[in-house]
């Protein structure tokens, strides 16, 4: 009898410890595998039907911050005001050709020291001397030849040709309108020339300087 008493002992022991031992995955993770069970063929019965299952948890996503790459195209035009020598007040129009990282600038400027001068210039801007030139803020150096032509008098007149570097800087508050503003400088040759005559003297060594202010499109 207590042999009996003993064997069926052990046998409850056993089957106790083997069923703890399948409960206790589902315990460490709050949930029986039955429940577990029921509850994954509930979310394969949701999804099916396109509704989430409210005990599954949320995925994130997760948006990266920070500005967006622009890629805008190069102003196609400036406007400017200007201000220097030879010029003293004028104004001036910038284009860009199509294709080719180069402008063509014409202007006409009103001195009253030496006389009206018309000017024309050609300016390569290459993209490794441009910063900017596909977002806001742009900021340009260009290197060209300008030729100035000094309307001194009914009997003479002055020339001047020189090499030029021209730089400024422009904000765009959309790709096709901006404000923009920045000087240039060259060094070249100048002489004087009789409208009878012909060239008065030799060429002599001439400075341009220009501050200037405007808008691109």
């Amino acid at each position: 009898m207590r042999t009996f008493t003993l064997t069926r002992g052990f046998v409850v022991f056993s089957l106790s410890f083997l069923l703890a031992l399948l409960l206790l995955p589902g315990l460490a993770f709050g949930k029986a595998p039955a429940q577990l069970d029921k509850e994954k063929g509930k979310s394969v019965v949701l999804a099916a039907s396109g509704v989430r299952n409210p005990h599954e948890p949320k995925t994130l996503t997760l948006i990266p911050k920070g500005p967006i790459a622009l890629d805008w195209e190069r102003p196609f035009l400036m406007m400017k005001g200007v201000v220097g020598i030879p010029d003293l007040v004028g104004g001036r129009l910038e284009v860009l050709l199509p294709r080719v990282p180069v402008t063509v600038e014409a202007g006409v400027s009103v001195n009253g020291l030496i006389g009206n001068v018309l000017a024309l210039a050609v300016k390569a801007r290459p993209d490794a001397t441009c910063w900017g030139c596909q977002g806001k803020s742009m900021f340009s150096i260009g290197f060209g030849v300008e030729a100035n032509y000094i309307l001194h008098s009914p009997k003479k007149d002055a020339m001047i040709v020189a090499g030029v570097v021209d730089m400024f800087y422009l904000y765009r508050f959309v790709e096709h309108f901006g404000l923009m503003a920045g000087l240039r400088g060259g060094l070249g040759l100048g002489w004087d020339i009789d409208k009878i005559g012909g060239l008065r003297k030799a060429p002599e060594f001439s400075m341009l300087a220009m501050l200037y202010m405007g808008i691109a499109f």
